[in-house]
């Protein structure tokens, strides 16, 4: 029997890890989650936003995710643990791209505000 990866709305951005085993999903219900491939079981508590989740990324290290909203932010969360890393980014308008570079700590985010922005992320977070 295949894993079902549930949300509680529409599902709006999904991403395997960089090895494979695990799946981030982004849904209208204002969550991303991390979940195990293997069992369809959730990693971590979803990561909770202030609105629609609509993009999602994996560091290539697959330590850390990114999640753009609906709204002009987007985040950075320690993958194991599912807590925020970092300020929140914000742009002027909707986020619909998210990107990490090869270093695992420089994001590049997309939006409808015509613009594309690169963050340094410093803070990892907890390991």
């Amino acid at each position: 029997m295949k894993p079902s990866l549930r949300h509680d709305d529409q599902i709006r951005a999904v991403a395997f890890g960089p090895l494979g085993g695990s799946v981030l999903t982004g849904g209208r219900d204002k969550t991303a989650r991390l979940w195990d491939v293997a069992t369809g079981t959730p990693v971590c508590p979803p990561l909770v936003h202030p609105t629609e989740v609509r993009c999602v990324a994996f560091s290539p290290d697959g330590r850390i995710v990114a999640t753009g909203c609906y709204g002009d932010t987007a985040h950075v969360w320690n993958a194991a643990a599912g807590t925020p890393v970092g300020d929140t980014l914000r742009h002027g308008a909707l986020v619909r791209a998210i990107s990490f570079g090869p270093d695992s700590r420089t994001v590049l985010t997309g939006s409808f505000d015509k613009t594309a922005q690169l963050w340094k992320i410093t803070e990892v977070g907890a390991e």
